[in-house]
């Protein structure tokens, strides 16, 4: 019965991304940085990948960037993975622009959202192209030379959409959704709590933060919680709780590295630190977070089965997102027809 539930919240949350809903100024912010830097060492990986495993690349003074990678292509795979991945990125870019002027409080914006979506569309054609036409008509181009095109078009592309976080967010109910990342899905209204805590009456702002919390934090999820599916847990509690692991983690092997080698040889300390210490921590650690990261999705009204999209290129953006950053689900309350 909880499978079904899931499932029919998975499917949801995949209609939820294809349809043309609004998007507040964090989460766009957010969306559009990560997917550049992701799609830019993609792109460095591919060019390592053609040149024998290893590049360093000056991309303006100053700037350097490097990548390694364990496999070998040839030319022609380069510019087809190239363009594919030119076009996947930018198709998302699109899609986020175009939900942004949603949100904005003009009735022009969804227009030029749409006009902004189909000039990023024709702009990404253009360089799938420009990546392909030593394929197409035999033309000339150094993989250099694609790889700083592909970085400064790109760059400047996504750096202009990302100016539209800047425009004045629109308050109220519209076609698309409601104000503060706000959902409509099909007959309840979704709204959530504020992206940054706000201290309420008589509560101190550590307590806001949960910073107040945090060894609460971290016994409930390190130890109560480490094979509970079923509640919630806020962000803060995720936070802090991995803070307070890797400290004591931190703590207790400087001591054992300080202590033990009076009582036994060294070897023995390095043996016990890397393989077993080093080993049971991690195995706890995940198993840990992967109950946090399920309840979390729960909190943020969202369906567990995102937190598969951490395996995935891109997708893991969005599961990062939703875990770390997505505010916890306040109300779900049925459509009000009243305007």
């Amino acid at each position: 019965m909880q499978f079904k539930e899931e499932w029919r919240a998975f499917l949801s949350n995949i209609k939820s991304i294809k349809e043309n809903r609004r998007i507040t100024n964090f989460p766009y912010a957010f969306a559009i940085i990560n997917i550049h830097i992701i799609y830019t060492w993609t792109m460095l990986i591919l060019l390592a990948s053609v040149l024998g495993g290893r590049v360093t690349m000056t991309v303006d003074k100053g700037i350097t960037m490097s990548a390694t990678s364990p496999f070998l292509i040839s030319g022609p795979t380069f510019f087809w993975c190239a363009a594919i991945l030119v076009f996947i990125t930018n198709l998302l870019v699109a899609v986020l622009i175009k939900r942004r002027y949603n949100d904005v409080n003009r009735t022009w914006a969804p227009a030029l959202g749409t006009f902004a979506f189909i000039v990023v569309i024709i702009t990404n054609l253009v360089l799938c192209i420009t990546f392909l036409k030593p394929i197409l008509i035999g033309a000339h181009l150094s993989l250099d030379d694609t790889f700083m095109f592909m970085f400064r078009g790109s760059a400047i592309m996504h750096l202009v959409c990302l100016a539209s976080c800047l425009l004045r967010k629109n308050k109220a109910r519209n076609t698309y959704g409601l104000p503060d990342g706000g959902q409509v899905i099909g007959n309840y209204e979704l709204s959530y709590e504020t992206i940054m805590p706000i201290a309420k009456e008589g509560e101190s702002w550590t307590d806001s933060l949960g910073i107040g919390k945090g060894l609460e934090s971290y016994k409930y999820m390190f130890f109560d919680g480490v094979i509970d599916y079923k509640s919630r847990t806020k962000r803060h509690e995720i936070f802090w709780g991995n803070v307070l692991f890797w400290l004591i983690y931190i703590i207790v092997a400087v001591i054992l590295q300080k202590v033990l080698p009076f009582a036994v040889s060294s070897y023995f300390v390095n043996e016990f630190m890397n393989n077993f210490y080093g080993g049971l921590m991690g195995v706890w650690w995940l198993a840990a977070n992967i109950a946090a990261c399920y309840r979390r999705l729960h909190d943020a009204g969202r369906s567990a089965f995102w937190i598969l999209g951490f395996l995935i290129p891109f997708v893991n953006v969005y599961s990062y997102y939703l875990v770390n950053w997505k505010p916890s689900l306040k109300t779900v309350n049925p459509v009000s027809h009243e305007e």
